[in-house]
């Protein structure tokens, strides 16, 4: 395992997940969320209004896009 930067609070870690232990359940939640939103939301929307529409930051939102363009699981945030 190596020393990462947690992508979303700035945290320091040693883990193989994209954020840190103390912001998987959070990130899991969002991400939950956006998948179901843009599920159920087949008409192209901007950034902007998903976040107004679900309550995560744009800076999170563009993470979860940049995962494999956006087809990355919840389970893929475990932090083994």
């Amino acid at each position: 395992m190596e020393i990462n930067r947690c992508s979303r609070c700035g945290n320091f870690y040693v883990s193989n997940g994209p954020v840190c232990p103390n912001c998987t359940i959070k990130d899991n939640a969002e991400f939950i969320k956006f998948k179901n939103y843009m599920e159920s939301n087949e008409e192209q929307t901007s950034l902007d209004e998903i976040s107004l529409a679900t309550g995560i930051s744009q800076t999170n939102l563009t993470r979860f896009l940049g995962y494999d363009n956006g087809t990355l699981e919840s389970s893929d945030y475990s932090t083994n």
